[in-house]
């Protein structure tokens, strides 16, 4: 699903597109009138107001958001569009925010970086194994590869 919004220039929302409960969780009813800042995680909330103010001083300039906000029922979502002002046009005085949750995609690319760290760490075995020639030393290196690098959640049968 992709979101449309609306947003003065202090955030507060003035259009959310009927889609938007299918991906935030909540009515357009149930969020215009109030700031959308308030959905945005903590940690990410100075980023995006940064970014907010530039882009209301670059009208018609398209910028990339990403940000993680927080679900009607208390998770947290991946969001990630593009945002442009308008706030100069006559029928829409606002910054419009087209956006999706972007969630999904986050997870699989974290997955693939751990995938790839993992399997680095099994070639650098693979080395530390054609060149040791002492078992005991070879069981060392292992093990503190191992404990440095691999994720306990997906190997925990290691420890």
């Amino acid at each position: 699903y992709e979101g449309i919004n609306i947003l003065a220039p202090d955030g507060t929302v003035l259009y959310s597109s009927p889609v938007n409960p299918k991906i935030l969780g909540y009515t357009p009813e149930e969020i215009l009138g109030r700031n959308s800042f308030s959905h945005v995680y903590e940690p990410d909330l100075p980023k995006i107001k940064s970014l907010m103010a530039e882009v209301v001083q670059n009208p018609l300039k398209v910028f990339d958001v990403t940000a993680r906000l927080v679900h009607k029922k208390g998770h947290t979502i991946w969001m990630e569009g593009k945002a442009y002002s308008l706030v100069d046009h006559p029928s829409v005085k606002g910054v419009v925010l087209n956006w999706r949750d972007a969630t999904e995609k986050r997870d699989a690319e974290v997955q693939t970086q751990r995938r790839l760290e993992e399997l680095t760490v099994l070639s650098k075995i693979g080395e530390i194994c054609s060149a040791s020639t002492n078992e005991d030393d070879l069981f060392i290196e292992v093990t503190q590869l191992l404990s440095q690098k691999i994720y306990t959640s997906n190997c925990g049968f290691l420890l």
